[in-house]
């Protein structure tokens, strides 16, 4: 399983790598990157919010907020990894499927117990690896690996 935060340069390298891990007969699965938000302000986007509400933020205005400030390059990066991974047969885990929902236009930087989720541009707190890991859990997002 190789997951990191990823940058568009890393392709050809990374395709190397793949490729020689492949080459030991090891089962290869690329984790997408964490969705990182550009906040409008100085602080992480959570932060930023909660300021300008003074703390008493509208959970589901903060989570589309959250959505509609996506890094494009994350996305971008996403796409290159999915590229990637169906040209050598891999299986490719979404963790923007794990943060956010694009039918929603949602993504959670808070949890129903209006815990933080993420600390900085994508790093989880503990609440929200254990908010994000019950995700997984519920969505069998480890499923393709039991094949």
């Amino acid at each position: 399983m190789i997951s990191t935060r990823y940058s568009l340069k890393f392709e050809s390298n990374l395709v190397d790598f793949i490729n020689r891990v492949m080459d030991y007969g090891k089962r290869v699965v690329l984790v997408g990157n964490t969705p990182e938000f550009v906040s409008p302000g100085a602080l992480p986007i959570f932060d930023w919010y909660i300021r300008r509400a003074d703390g008493s933020g509208n959970l589901d205005q903060m989570n589309s907020i959250a959505f509609n400030s996506i890094s494009g390059s994350v996305r971008d990066i996403d796409d290159m990894l999915l590229r990637i991974a169906g040209r050598l047969g891999i299986t490719y885990l979404s963790r923007h499927d794990l943060v956010c929902s694009d039918q929603q236009r949602s993504c959670n930087l808070i949890t129903s117990e209006r815990r933080k989720t993420m600390y900085d541009y994508g790093h989880w707190t503990l609440e929200g690896a254990e908010f994000f890991g019950r995700r997984a859990a519920q969505t069998n997002w480890l499923g393709p690996l039991k094949s």
